[in-house]
């Protein structure tokens, strides 16, 4: 199962980046797909990065990860250390997959092979070698957007997720796909395109069929905050964590600053914030605090966003009563 997911996750990286033009011979497994597998150190070594998912996928149907790990031993070849990693991770063995990616130099590596270190990196002690040139890589886009949108997603970076999912092929989605649209639905700003995002795919009919039933389960429903779900990720995603950490620490001062009238600070904190990512609270008192200190490109800026979140008749009647108000 774990071998699966990984494969599906590095070979629809592959298929995104693959340009046509190219004149370079495509991906294949250097594993032969029999049970002899013409297996042997030499025939490993001449692996390249484009063979490696597909190496792994081979060794897996055909039970072949024992053997290859052994052939494999003492090869230190970038390739051949990223499909040891993959290999022990489909054994269930992180700690001895971290201790071979450990092993890699991330300059050498092609930018969308950054992501499965840097996330079991982040789940072990010490040091994340693979996160600066990670973000440095999506940053600069380098990376897949499948890399992309999940690494904004680990970052809790809901609108900027959305936004590089939609590029994404949902061919290649996987079920981690389903528990980051289930986060940002509980994100009020991204919860309806969301929803978009999914039946959207499913018409188009390139979701895999193992994946259309949770879909569509889940574009039905309205999401709750799931704590243990919600104390795991924190535990096993330090990026996660800060980036969680400090939205609230954030949320709780503008609350503390709109609760002491301090709407003038309020203002100032929340004045190049995109109104579109805020949460449900920061658009409700970013509009009132703009209101009381008579901001009125502000107000309206807000004003618009609360009606766009909820286009009544009585949320138009709500803001213009608020509007004549004096401050």
């Amino acid at each position: 199962m774990m071998m699966a997911g990984i494969g599906l996750f590095l070979t629809g990286c592959s298929r995104e980046r693959q340009d046509s033009s190219t004149k370079e011979v495509p991906g294949f497994s250097v594993v032969q797909d029999s049970m002899t597998g013409g297996v042997s150190a030499e025939v490993l070594k001449t692996m390249r990065w484009e063979d490696v998912v597909l190496t792994a996928e081979a060794c897996a149907r055909n039970k072949l990860s024992d053997s290859v790990l052994e052939y494999s031993v003492g090869l230190s070849e970038g390739p051949c250390i990223y499909l040891r990693g993959l290999l022990e991770l489909s054994r269930s063995h992180p700690d001895q997959a971290h201790a071979e990616w450990s092993k890699l130099d991330p300059a050498t590596m092609p930018p969308d092979f950054l992501y499965a270190p840097w996330r079991l990196a982040a789940t072990q002690a010490g040091e994340n070698r693979f996160a600066v040139p990670l973000a440095a890589a999506v940053k600069e886009e380098r990376t897949g957007a499948l890399v992309s949108a999940r690494w904004h997603a680990a970052g809790a970076n809901w609108a900027a997720a959305l936004e590089t999912y939609l590029k994404t092929d949902p061919a290649n989605w996987s079920p981690y796909e389903v528990k980051q649209f289930r986060m940002m639905k509980l994100n009020s700003p991204t919860a309806r395109e969301t929803d978009q995002l999914m039946a959207g795919a499913l018409r188009a009919g390139r979701v895999p069929q193992s994946l259309r039933g949770d879909l569509a389960r889940l574009i039905k429903e309205t999401p709750k905050l799931d704590k243990a779900a919600l104390a795991e990720a924190l535990k096993s995603n330090p990026e996660f964590a800060a980036a969680a950490t400090e939205a609230a620490s954030r949320q709780l001062a503008l609350r503390q600053a709109f609760a002491s009238n301090r709407f003038a600070e309020v203002v100032e904190k929340i004045r190049d914030t995109d109104p579109s990512i805020a949460s449900d609270e920061t658009v409700l008192l970013a509009f009132l605090s703009a209101s009381k200190v008579g901001d009125r490109p502000l107000t309206d800026r807000w004003a618009q966003e609360l009606h766009r979140r909820k286009p009544t008749a009585e949320t138009a009647k709500w803001i213009a009563e608020i509007r004549q108000t004096k401050p």
